[in-house]
């Protein structure tokens, strides 16, 4: 968000460098994207494994902060 809040402040004085800067911001939020999706898969997989509800919940609950 800090960063799309500066590009936005480089507009319109300078469209080349805000370009710049929204395409790594852009790059940024993909990668965000990615990992936050494979630590849901990792969850999902680590604690379903023998399919056992009860055990699924008490190992997510022990992993909440």
């Amino acid at each position: 968000m800090f960063r799309l809040q500066a590009v936005r402040d480089l507009l319109p004085a300078r469209p080349e460098e805000a370009i710049r800067a929204l395409e790594s911001a852009l790059d940024r939020g993909d990668h965000v994207i990615a990992e936050g999706r494979g630590t849901v898969e990792d969850l999902r997989s680590s604690t379903l494994v023998n399919n056992d509800l009860v055990q699924a919940l008490s190992t997510l609950g022990e992993n909440l902060p």
